[in-house]
């Protein structure tokens, strides 16, 4: 599991740059769980379709959804992948 963002005092999740860097990184090391602030939803659909579809991407807004999907994979959907329809 990767988690990348900044939280807040409050528990808020904030948007940060680099997620194509980071996501590389990730995977690079082997990992297949990647956690991105929700604020980042754009960066993580632009996401070369190899690196979709090696990490399994979780967008969170808050402190309490990264710790869910840090506990139990959480709820939060996945982006699509680029060119796939969303339903």
């Amino acid at each position: 599991l990767c988690t990348t963002g900044a939280v807040s005092l409050t528990g808020r999740v904030f948007k940060v740059d680099g997620i194509l860097k980071k996501a590389e990184g990730a995977a690079k090391a082997g990992q297949t769980r990647l956690v991105l602030p929700k604020h980042n939803e754009a960066d993580a659909t632009a996401l070369p379709g190899a690196l979709q579809h090696t990490l399994d991407l979780h967008l969170v807004d808050d402190a309490a959804g990264l710790l869910r999907t840090s506990v139990s994979g959480g709820q939060e959907k996945r982006p699509a992948p680029v060119g796939s329809a969303v339903s």
